[in-house]
């Protein structure tokens, strides 16, 4: 129990941090995404692609890869907007409150555990808790990371690289089913 709450507290540190160059994110509320301010970008077309994945899956239950809704009568396939399905899946309950909370959702928890799973890897292979927090700002925050966060959602949900090879890493060394599961999940 006292490891969940260490993760809670980095990821509240790791918040803050990404509050902070993020604020006007905050000022705005949920009407705006945080893209919006810089007025760049496939914002547009990254919440369509949030909202047209879970519609497809719980309301048409068909594949989100897939649609007449675009280039009707023909339809599209391999949509390319719908390539981050977990993240659309993590944002469907969000959508309730809106399309714009929702994609924020997924752009603060793209760096927040961008953070914490590069902490996560970083401090599995050095066993050094300040050199890891270190490792999660460098790459949460990274000067590459926020500039192209503003371009596409497929830029912000770079947390699950770290996750990913952590969880192989366990299991080459465990040798545990478990590990090369998750780390396939991860890896999708």
């Amino acid at each position: 129990m006292k490891e969940y709450r260490f993760y809670l507290l980095l990821a509240l540190i790791y918040f803050l941090i990404f509050a902070i160059i993020y604020w006007p994110l905050f000022a705005k509320g949920i009407s705006s995404t945080v893209a919006a301010f810089n007025y760049s970008g496939d914002v547009g077309a990254d919440m369509w692609g949030l909202w047209w994945t879970q519609y497809a899956i719980f309301t048409l239950h068909t594949s989100p890869y897939s649609t007449n809704l675009l280039f009707y009568p023909v339809g599209a396939a391999g949509i390319p907007v719908a390539f981050f399905p977990i993240a659309s899946l993590i944002s469907a309950p969000f959508e309730i409150i809106s399309l714009a909370f929702a994609y924020n959702i997924i752009f603060i928890l793209g760096f927040v555990l961008s953070g914490v799973f590069m902490y996560m890897l970083a401090y599995y292979l050095i066993r050094n808790r300040y050199a890891a927090f270190i490792a999660g700002i460098i790459f949460a925050f990274a000067p590459q990371h926020i500039a192209h966060s503003f371009a596409c959602l497929d830029w912000v949900t770079i947390e699950w690289i770290p996750l990913f090879v952590l969880l192989f890493l366990m299991m080459v060394k465990e040798r545990k089913t478990k590990y090369a599961i998750f780390g396939a999940i991860a890896f999708i």
